[in-house]
């Protein structure tokens, strides 16, 4: 026996369509899914039109599933649908989705990745750890070897944040320790640090700095 369109009513939020079906379901549908679909109330609904109707459903669904998604936090094509499938979307929806928005501009993975790159470069991370956390969070490697092309030499960030640590002073062996520690936090090699050391202070015993 098909079912019937009992009525339809506006929904409270996100200006979707719903329809009170006389099984006592109530389904959710865009204005222009109800049009493309020929809806009314009264309607009949066949097998065939029900498939269609679950089918739309759950597209949009995946869709505001995803806008929700990039509207409070930034991520990459590869990370937005690793989330849409843990929240039980089918694939070919999930990947439908983000190439959707990749369409319409809002999901960007070079944008991301720049924004990325100046954000490390700022906080002082070391090319190596910026690179390692950009594949993380799933963008290409041709995306982040183009966001990192100018990132700050090592030596050059190490220099900056040494001088931003020390301040024209040297500091004791506890210091030393914990601002080498912080340093190889961010990804710099002990190598690395203990020459930018040396650079700061060359007049002192093996620039004025030993091994913590």
């Amino acid at each position: 026996m098909p079912l019937t369109v009992d009525k339809m009513s506006p929904a409270k939020r996100g200006g979707a369509i719903l329809l009170h079906l006389s099984d006592g379901s109530v389904t959710r549908l865009s204005p222009s899914a109800v049009v493309e679909l020929g809806i009314t109330a009264g309607c009949e609904i066949g097998e065939e039109m029900r498939s269609e109707i679950d089918a739309l459903r759950i597209s949009e669904q995946t869709r505001r599933s995803a806008v929700n998604i990039i509207s409070v936090t930034s991520v990459s094509a590869s990370e937005l649908k690793k989330r849409l499938l843990r929240k039980g979307y089918p694939e070919g929806e999930c990947e439908a989705a983000v190439g959707w928005l990749c369409d319409l501009g809002v999901l960007d993975d070079a944008v991301f990745a720049e924004g990325l790159a100046a954000k490390y470069a700022e906080a002082g991370v070391s090319l190596r750890a910026a690179a390692e956390k950009m594949r993380e969070k799933g963008l290409p490697r041709e995306q982040i070897e183009a966001a990192l092309a100018e990132y700050p030499a090592p030596d050059a960030a190490l220099d900056r944040l040494v001088e931003k640590a020390l301040r024209g002073r040297a500091p004791d062996r506890e210091g030393q320790a914990k601002l080498i520690a912080s340093l190889a936090r961010k990804g710099f090699r002990y190598e690395d640090i203990r020459a930018a050391l040396r650079r700061v202070d060359p007049e002192g015993e093996d620039g004025g700095f030993t091994e913590a």
